[in-house]
C-alpha cells in the first residue's frame, strides 16, 4: 500500500544519497528484491522447501545497483573483505548501522 511506497521511496532516497547512486537504479533494485521475496515466500507456501538452501554471501553494501562495478565499489570490495580478514567486519557493520541512524 502507500505506506509500503514511502517506505521504499524513503530508503531509495536515503541510499542513493549516501552511495552516490542514482536513484532509479537504487530503486529499481528494491522492488526487484521485494517481488523475488514475496515470489519465493508464495512459492514455499504453496508447495514447502525443497533441498538445500543457498547461502547469499555478498553483503548489500557491497552490490552497485546499476550493477556496473565502479572503481569506489572495488575499493568498498577490497576493505571489507580486508576486515572481514582482520576480523573486525562485525564492527564495521554494527558502526556503519549506528551512523545511519543520524
Amino acid at each position: 500500500g502507500l505506506e509500503c511506497q514511502r517506505h521504499h521511496k524513503r530508503v531509495a532516497e536515503r541510499i542513493s544519497s549516501r552511495r552516490n547512486e542514482s536513484y532509479s537504479d537504487v530503486i529499481n533494485y528494491i522492488r526487484t528484491k521485494v517481488r523475488f521475496a514475496l515470489l519465493k515466500s508464495v512459492l514455499i507456501a504453496i508447495r514447502g522447501i525443497r533441498g538445500r538452501g543457498t547461502k547469499n554471501t555478498t553483503p548489500v553494501s557491497c552490490i552497485p545497483f546499476n550493477l556496473i562495478p565502479t572503481e569506489n565499489h572495488m575499493n568498498v570490495v577490497k576493505r571489507l573483505e580486508q576486515l572481514e580478514l582482520d576480523g573486525h567486519f562485525e564492527s564495521f557493520i554494527f558502526d556503519t548501522v549506528l551512523n545511519m541512524k543520524h
